[in-house]
C-alpha cells in the first residue's frame, strides 16, 4: 500500500523507563507528567490515591490543575514512582537519595524540556537475560 508501520516493541515498558525516568530529572512535574506517572503503573486515580494514602480529589487535582503539587508531595510521589517501577524497569539507574537531594527547577511557562530518548539494551541480572528500555545518555 506504500504506507509504513512503525513498531515499538514492549511500548508498556518504555512508558514504565520513561516515567521513572521523568521522575529522576529535576524540573517540577506537570499535570501532565502526573497522570502519565500513574498510567505507567497501570492504575486507576482511585487505585493510585488509595496507594498513596490520598484523597482520589487530591490525585485529580494534580493531574488536571496546573498549580503544581508542592515540593514534599512531589519527591513523595518521585520515591513511590520509582519505587514501584524499579523492578520492572531494571537498567535505569535509580538511587533514593538523588530524590532526596533533589531541588527543583521551576517551569516557566514557554518552556520545552528536552526530549528524553531511550534505546533498547540488553540487561543482566541474577543470571537472567532481559531485553528491555534505558535512557540514552543526555
Amino acid at each position: 500500500c506504500g504506507e509504513d508501520t512503525i513498531e515499538i516493541p514492549e511500548i508498556d515498558k518504555l512508558s514504565k523507563a520513561a516515567a521513572m525516568t521523568r521522575a529522576l530529572v529535576p524540573v517540577r512535574l506537570t499535570s501532565a507528567d502526573v497522570r502519565f506517572m500513574r498510567l505507567a503503573l497501570d492504575m486507576t486515580g482511585r487505585e493510585f490515591a488509595e496507594a498513596m494514602e490520598l484523597a482520589p480529589e487530591t490525585v485529580s487535582r494534580w493531574e488536571n490543575s496546573g498549580r503544581g503539587i508542592g515540593g514534599y508531595s512531589e519527591k513523595l510521589l518521585r520515591h513511590n514512582i520509582c519505587a514501584l517501577l524499579h523492578a520492572q524497569v531494571p537498567a535505569v539507574e535509580y538511587d533514593p537519595a538523588d530524590i532526596t537531594k533533589m531541588r527543583f527547577v521551576g517551569v516557566p511557562e514557554d518552556f520545552e524540556m528536552a526530549p528524553l530518548e531511550f534505546r533498547r539494551v540488553v540487561f543482566k541480572e541474577n543470571h537472567e537475560v532481559e531485553e528491555t528500555w534505558d535512557r540514552m545518555a543526555a
